[in-house]
């Protein structure tokens, strides 16, 4: 997990730009190309928005966030959801 939040000083963690609340578009990038790439919704405080799986296609929001190791949250759609890589609402 990586924490955008604009507090680089709490640690390698925590990125030096924050992510709004309410949604844009975030891109994962090497010196090369463009790793991945999303446009999030909204996401409410205290939830996060992440890949379903490992690897998989689909995102969905996740309301109980588990830094650190995977989620054993359920998202809108009801299936249980593991998040690599989420965006966290604060």
């Amino acid at each position: 997990v990586i924490w955008a939040d604009n507090a680089p000083a709490e640690g390698p963690d925590h990125a030096p730009f924050r992510l709004r609340r309410r949604g844009e578009a975030l891109f994962l990038a090497s010196q090369n190309a463009i790793v991945d790439a999303i446009d999030y919704p909204e996401v409410p405080e205290g939830a996060s928005y992440g890949r379903r799986w490992d690897g998989a296609a689909a995102w969905d929001g996740c309301f109980t966030p588990t830094p650190g190791r995977a989620n054993g949250c359920w998202g809108a759609t009801g299936d249980p959801l593991w998040l690599p890589f989420g965006v966290v609402g604060r």
